[in-house]
Order: C-alpha cells, then structure tokens, then sequence
C-alpha cells in the first residue's frame, strides 16, 4: 500500500511541477521525489506493461479475425475455381474456414448436393 502511495505521490509531485515550476527548486518536493521515485517507477512500468498486454491481445484478435476472413475467402474462391456452376457462399464465422457449395440441378426434387466443407491444402 505504501508503494502505491509513494507512487501516487510522486505523480501529484510531477504534477505541481508541471503546473508550478517554481516548486522544482523547493527543497521539500525535491525530497518527496527522491524517496517516491523507485516505487513510482515500478509502478509506472508495471502500468505500462500492463497496458501494452493488452493492445496485444487487441491486436492479436483483430490478426486472428482478418486471418480467418483471408482464409475464407481463399477457400470461396478455390471452390468457385472448381466448381464453377455451383453456389459459392463463405461462412466467415465459423470455427474452421468453410464455404457452402450448392449446384444446381433442376431434375431432382430435392435439388443438388451440397457439401458443408472444404479444407485448403497449403
């Protein structure tokens, strides 16, 4: 607890600086800032890692959603590649890319087949 009030500390003493530079010459706030300043620049890393952490995982779940729809999209098309008559829809929600393959074949009463998916070999 002590720590974190030594930090705290020393950003109010930053502060005052920032708004009263006159009070970095006091003896008092030079005092205060040199016995907060380790504690503070714990803090203020363990803060910024923190922080950091977490825009990775924003940037790794945007990677992941942008990977997902690449991958789709390149199945869809190699699916129209080989199965040109055929309906093509992308599923980019899924958990594995898949797409739905619907051909159209008028004389049966229940339609074409249709395959569910479709895996890409890289």
């Amino acid at each position: 607890m002590s720590k974190l009030v030594n930090a705290l500390a020393y950003e109010l003493g930053l502060w005052l600086i920032s708004r009263w530079p006159d009070l970095a010459f006091n003896s008092w706030v030079q005092r205060m800032l040199k016995h907060c300043r380790q504690d503070w620049s714990s803090w203020r890393a363990m803060h910024v890692m923190k922080s950091v952490s977490d825009q990775s995982e924003k940037i790794l779940k945007k990677w992941a959603e942008n990977n997902r729809k690449a991958r789709c999209n390149k199945l869809a098309k190699k699916a129209r590649d080989k199965f040109p008559n055929a309906t093509i829809t992308p599923v980019e929600d899924a958990v594995i890319p898949m797409v739905i393959i619907e051909e159209q074949n008028e004389a049966s009463p229940l339609g074409g087949s249709m395959r569910i998916t479709w895996r890409i070999e890289d």
